[in-house]
């Protein structure tokens, strides 16, 4: 393929990847809660929207821009498209039925897997891929193996029914728990984000932190400390916090790989954070069948730990390094912070998050209704206080 087979849309790609991801969030806030499906026909919305979304994101290689549309991207979505409408109107026939599978869904089950491969490896790399495609040929030709890693081997036909056609593979436990609560959370954390959330706790870092020796990265690990607690995601810790804390700690002095270290080790511990932690954490919850209550109060000790041991090492390499405070007049001050607007997406929407756990809701149900508030809360403090104020005084 050549770049001939480009499409020159960069504004049409731009908008279908807008549209995409506001179609995901509508159906991950309101399907799992509203609609009664059955749980392999949300998980084939659920991977039909988010795989289309990914290929969309991710282009097919460097040498591809990322805003044209390729033909490779439009077949993978045609396949994505078709191979779960398919799953979809004979999820009564996957239950029912096990290894039922026809020619038509074993070549739409082969190639949706390839794309999901391939989905994966642009946005991650090779590693998942290779891992995947070597325990497929093993479950496909363990008979040549020697010794104890010797395997009778499976047809390719039942390997196609088991990761396709059923409620295992691609439409797994895993995939349940991402169309369920570990989206609405995601959703939740992207929300406190585009409210000012991240700028809030870096605020409240620099304001708690930045008038000690080595303030910009002890405010790092307190800032990702509060960011990690609501995103759970490391990446998105260092995107959010990094682009505040690095370059503040690289102005005043501090070794580039120390500022850098710093702030990834302390945005790791974002997994850790209660009370949104990681997708593992969901996944302790559900499998161990324990409320999620309880993986928050047993994660405090390890989260306490961990940032203690950064926050000390921190300090003896300040006191080694002499590295100087922030300047006072960089510091946020508490009256700009300590704001209704700014506190009350934070503050609110964990209150209800925890109080609906704690008196036994549902995890998805707590999540949509922290997402619902979240929601109402950025639009409340969207009204322009000192233009209701100004009319108001007209009228009066």
């Amino acid at each position: 393929m050549t770049t001939k087979d480009n499409i020159d849309a960069p504004d049409i790609k731009t908008s279908i990847i807008f549209w995409t991801a506001v179609a995901l969030s509508v159906v991950q806030l309101t399907v799992p809660i509203f609609l009664h499906l059955l749980d392999l026909q949300l998980r084939a919305i659920h991977v039909g929207i988010g795989l289309s979304l990914a290929v969309l994101v991710f282009p097919f290689s460097k040498r591809y821009r990322e805003n044209k549309l390729t033909t490779l991207d439009i077949v993978e979505l045609l396949i994505i498209i078709a191979a779960n409408i398919n799953i979809y109107l004979k999820t009564l026939q996957i239950y029912m039925y096990p290894g039922s599978a026809r020619t038509i869904d074993l070549l739409l089950g082969i190639a949706l897997a390839i794309v999901v491969l391939d989905a994966t490896r642009r946005a991650v790399g090779w590693a998942i891929p290779i891992i995947v495609i070597g325990l497929i040929f093993y479950a496909l030709f363990g008979y040549i193996f020697p010794g104890m890693w010797k395997l009778r081997g499976l047809s390719w036909k039942f390997v196609v029914n088991s990761i396709y056609f059923s409620p295992l593979g691609i439409y797994g436990s895993v995939t349940a728990m991402s169309a369920t609560f570990i989206s609405l959370f995601i959703i939740f954390g992207s929300l406190l984000s585009a409210g000012g959330g991240g700028k809030t706790f870096i605020d409240i870092a620099f304001a708690l932190t930045g008038k000690w020796s080595g303030g910009p990265a002890k405010a790092a690990i307190v800032a990702s400390a509060l960011f990690g607690s609501i995103s759970g995601s490391g990446v998105a810790n260092v995107a959010v916090t990094g682009n505040y804390t690095i370059p503040m700690m690289k102005k005043l002095g501090y070794p580039a790989d120390f500022a850098g270290g710093v702030e990834a080790v302390a945005s790791t511990g974002g997994g850790i954070t209660p009370p949104i932690m990681s997708i593992a954490a969901f996944m302790m919850s559900e499998f161990l069948g324990i409320s999620y209550l309880k993986i928050i109060g047993y994660a405090i000790i390890p989260c306490v730990l961990y940032y203690t041991s950064i926050y000390a090492g921190v300090q003896f390499m300040t006191g080694r390094l002499g590295l100087a405070p922030i300047p006072e007049d960089e510091i946020p001050n508490w009256k700009d912070i300590l704001t209704f607007r700014r506190l009350s997406c934070l503050v609110i929407p964990i209150a209800i998050l925890l109080g609906l756990i704690a008196v036994g809701r549902p995890l998805l149900t707590a999540g949509f209704y922290t997402c619902l508030s979240t929601i109402i809360l950025m639009l409340i403090n969207d009204i322009p206080v000192k233009g209701i104020k100004g009319k108001s005084s007209q009228h009066a």
